[in-house]
């Protein structure tokens, strides 16, 4: 279910110009504004956004963005991709979703760092329509980070509504507490959206701790700012929903029936027709659980109904690739009249007939889906033991190096008293530097103790303890790291822990009786979460997928 799909993470829908006049619309429009410098041209497509007019904000947009070019300057630059946003904003709401993420992805490319957060969220946008929440929380993840380093209060917001929004509805919020707690201690600016996220955040926060009396009434205290907010009636409908999925979870049907009926309400007033098929859904399982069949039945065949146009409305939208927007238009009111007269001869049979295609074509896209995804992850599985057998050989040599060094080290303190080894105490200053003989010296010890899995296993393994364990501080551990490895102290933990975590999947034999959580935390995880994430970092496949491969690879060398 994706009913705040478009509350959430989707700008408004704007009216569309009348069909008849767009193409000759589009072209007078571009005779008049192409001359305009950018900076004029984006305060029309602001003004034109403002009037509903998205055609013609379209044409302002894609003229900025068109003048784009390497060498100029930062700023000019991130006002193309300024423009390239908007334009994806503008394609998503016609249903050309490959155009939009383009566009997305080309603001992404172009723009400096500290306005990338909003070709982030917009790219989310994109992932979460099609259901791939984790790739849509990454993308969210790296918004919220960038607009907090930047210092974009507004941003950070809107980028954190969205983040929460979205795990509360695939009910994951009991990954995000730590985010929420950080979110309430922020000193940020004291706006109405502010306020309204607090009111919002409160009420989450209830809920993972199943206060659902003290959520409804956060939820309730939300509403209280909505109408002071950039498009007042998207936060209305979202509030409603948050307070009726709390009621459904205390099981009082009733109320929660009540209140997806008034973000229904609302939803239907604006013509967002996902979040009224949405809500049909919802309010069908909701009068199903209070008992009345006929309610239920009666807002199934309205779901159903719906949504047979919403995804014939998908679908067109993937043709638009090919075919200019006024050549889909002739189509869609092609297709919505043939539609609406098989549906008067046999609405029911219609119904059937759609849904078994789209099961079909659904079932044969996931199948082609699922075997590139296998051979991918095969690939990638075949890669990971070719680099754990090429660490295991670099581990001998390295192995073979240091008894011959320690061996020597042996004969050299036997037949002289002076210290020849690293200094090991702090530097007096920050100017004391390690030769360069010491540090190869210092990061063959360290090898030497991250060898032993005994050691980087620890949950609480440190640089300081990595240092004490060669002997050394931790200074000169972590210069030599970043030095000779090009990398920090984290990295290179758990660059070792994913090496065993490798190793011990691929043994089903010793590890087989194992979980996947019971290894994360014997390799010093604190949560399977942070290992699910580090192990696909470093590996491309998630511990599940590996482990899935690693027992076929069994099974086939059984065979």
């Amino acid at each position: 279910m994706r009913i705040l799909l478009i509350v959430l993470l989707i700008w408004p829908c704007f009216a569309n110009s009348e069909n008849g006049q767009r193409e000759s619309n589009y072209n007078s429009i571009y005779r008049s504004l192409r001359n305009y410098p950018s900076e004029l041209l984006d305060e029309k497509g602001r003004d034109f956004f403002k009037r509903n007019r998205t055609d013609s904000a379209l044409v302002c947009y894609t003229i900025i963005s068109g003048r784009y070019t390497e060498d100029m300057s930062t700023a000019e630059k991130n006002q193309c991709a300024d423009a390239y946003n908007i334009c994806g904003q503008i394609y998503f709401l016609y249903s050309n979703y490959t155009k939009a993420y383009m566009n997305f992805h080309k603001a992404e490319e172009i723009c400096d760092e500290s306005v990338k957060y909003m070709a982030y969220n917009n790219i989310a946008s994109i992932f979460f329509y099609y259901g791939d929440y984790e790739k849509s929380g990454e993308y969210l993840e790296k918004s919220y980070e960038l607009s907090l380093k930047y210092k974009d209060w507004q941003q950070l917001i809107v980028t954190f509504d969205n983040l929460v929004n979205q795990y509360y509805l695939i009910d994951s919020l009991q990954s995000i507490e730590n985010r929420l707690i950080e979110f309430k201690q922020l000193d940020l600016p004291k706006s109405n959206h502010y306020k309204y996220m607090m009111a919002t955040c409160n009420g989450m926060l209830s809920v993972i701790h199943k206060n659902y009396p003290e959520a409804i009434r956060n939820f309730e205290k939300s509403i209280d700012f909505t109408d002071s907010l950039w498009m007042p009636e998207r936060r209305a409908i979202s509030s409603y929903f948050n307070i009726a999925k709390a009621y459904d979870a205390m099981e009082n049907y009733d109320s929660a029936i009540v209140y997806m009926k008034k973000g229904e309400k609302i939803a239907v007033k604006y013509n967002y027709r996902e979040i009224v098929v949405g809500a049909y859904e919802i309010l069908s399982d909701y009068y199903e659980k209070a008992g009345n069949e006929k309610k239920s039945m009666d807002y199934k065949y309205k779901y159903l109904n719906m949504n047979d146009s919403i995804l014939n409305a998908k679908t067109l939208g993937k043709i638009k690739d090919i075919q200019s927007s006024i050549e889909i238009e002739k189509i869609e009111t092609k297709v919505l009249k043939l539609t609406t007269e098989q549906k008067q001869k046999n609405r029911l049979l219609a119904i059937i007939s759609t849904a078994l295609l789209l099961i079909t074509f659904s079932l044969l896209w996931v199948y082609r889906q699922n075997r590139r995804l296998e051979e991918k992850n095969k690939r990638l599985f075949q890669k990971n033991l070719e680099i754990m057998a090429s660490e295991e050989a670099e581990k001998q040599i390295r192995n073979k190096y240091e008894t011959q060094a320690k061996d020597h080290e042996t004969l050299i303190s036997k037949n002289s008293p002076e210290n020849t080894g690293i200094i090991h105490d702090d530097p007096k200053n920050s100017s004391d530097l390690l030769s360069e003989e010491d540090k190869n010296s210092l990061l063959n010890e360290i090898r030497f103790v991250m060898d032993d899995p005994g050691v980087f296993c620890l949950q609480e393994f440190t640089v300081e303890k990595l240092a004490s364990s060669v002997r050394s501080n931790s200074k000169y551990v972590s210069l030599v790291i970043n030095e000779k490895l090009n990398k920090n102290f984290n990295t290179f933990l758990n660059e070792y822990r994913i090496s065993e975590a490798r190793k011990r999947l691929l043994d089903t034999k010793q590890y087989g009786n194992l979980t996947i959580e019971a290894i994360a935390a014997e390799l010093g995880f604190k949560s399977r979460s942070n290992f699910n994430f580090t192990f696909k970092k470093f590996t491309g496949l998630t511990p599940t997928q590996y482990l899935k491969m690693a027992k076929s690879s069994l099974n086939d060398f059984q065979k």
